[in-house]
């Protein structure tokens, strides 16, 4: 009798010792885990659950289809609740009701110097409390800024800094902008921080 209660009492202990996995909701596309302090992954549960995809295939805008959106990069919350995709292979700002069920408009071009200008790989969106947007037009080398109808407010293109080595090309990748309107970019091949 004593040597079955040694053998539960051991079987009880490394089960103990055992890291528990937390209940994992079948729905769920990925698994959660941490690693303890001996290294070894120690199940979690998810902090956060998907509620649904979007895609451009189901979407249609002025009554015909948005089509698939290509290789999107970034996404932004405006102050009133709409939504701003850059869908960079397609060179595009989609803007999506706050349910992200309707197409409000598309963004793919403006007037510059009394022509229309397009984006080249927009990985980059931002829209400020004024209801600016800012646009990292990567692969034309600026930070387009628009006003809330679409017309352009001004080009960010270049910055000049001491910081900067000579011959720095400017490549924005991301932008985001604070209350004051100051201009937050993370740029390609620029090693020092986040410019602004």
């Amino acid at each position: 009798m004593k040597a079955l209660f040694r053998r539960l009492v051991l079987l009880f202990a490394a089960l103990a010792l055992l890291p528990c996995a937390a209940a994992a909701d079948d729905d769920l596309p990925y698994m959660t885990y941490n690693y303890d302090y001996w290294v070894r992954v120690t199940y979690t549960p998810a902090p956060y659950v998907p509620d649904g995809t979007v895609q451009g295939a189901s979407l249609s805008y002025a009554g015909a289809p948005l089509g698939a959106f290509s290789s999107p990069q970034d996404l932004c919350v405006a102050p009133d609740g709409t939504v701003y995709i850059a869908d960079t292979g397609n060179n595009r700002i989609v803007v999506l009701d706050g349910e992200l069920k309707n197409v409000v408009r598309v963004i793919d071009s403006f007037e510059l110097g009394g022509a229309r200008d397009t984006f080249s790989s927009p990985y980059g969106v931002a829209v400020s409390l004024k209801g600016l947007i800012y646009i990292a037009d990567s692969f034309n080398r600026r930070i387009v800024i628009l006003n809330a109808d679409g017309s352009l407010a001004s080009v960010v293109r270049d910055p000049k800094s001491e910081v900067l080595e000579e011959g720095f090309v400017f490549t924005p990748l991301k932008v985001c902008v604070d209350y004051a309107d100051r201009i937050y970019c993370i740029a390609q091949k620029m090693f020092e921080g986040i410019m602004v």
